[in-house]
């Protein structure tokens, strides 16, 4: 698969226009997709077990944001700066 294993559910994702695109799912899941279909898994504290990525938007190339829950079901956003090379959790 694309993903490199298994999404329960597929929530949210994002085609930048350099042909890089992010999708996100049920138990935390974040992955990047190159334009050649390479997948790349993200791991971020705290989204792990029944956390969710929801959604994803980006304000320009290197500029983006993702919402969802996190293991705890409470409401979290992390952000990229260098168009999604890093992510941060907002508001810590």
């Amino acid at each position: 698969t694309v993903l490199g294993g298994n999404v329960p559910q597929l929530n949210g994702c994002y085609l930048k226009a350099n042909g890089t695109g992010f999708i996100g799912g049920t138990t935390g899941h974040l992955s990047t997709v190159s334009s050649a279909a390479v997948a790349t898994t993200i791991t971020l504290s705290g989204m792990s077990g029944n956390a969710q990525v929801n959604g994803f938007d980006f304000t320009d190339a290197n500029r983006g944001v993702f919402v969802g829950r996190n293991s705890s079901s409470e409401a979290i956003a992390y952000t990229t700066t260098n168009g999604g090379t890093t992510w941060t959790q907002a508001g810590t």
